[in-house]
């Protein structure tokens, strides 16, 4: 198997998979119905928003499938 990471250009597919990701990692330690109420495009706007300030948004792909990710952009210190 072959995983390639690539700079994100369309946050739909990569929003998705971080959903399904953050509800695995935090069952049983958050909330329940919190998890279960994240939509499945609930990161999609908060990509975009990152990719437009200029942060770099990773993904890790198999195949056509987002497996993976990751975003690093500059902190910002709000005063």
């Amino acid at each position: 198997r072959t995983v390639i990471y690539r700079q994100l250009r369309e946050s739909e597919q990569a929003g998705q998979q971080l959903t399904a990701s953050y509800r695995a990692v935090y069952r049983g330690l958050m909330d329940e119905a919190y998890l279960t109420s994240l939509q499945e495009d609930h990161w999609v706007e908060i990509l975009q928003a990152s990719m437009e300030r200029g942060d770099i948004c990773l993904v890790a792909v198999d195949g056509d499938t987002i497996v993976g990710g990751a975003v690093c952009g500059r902190l910002e210190l709000h005063q």
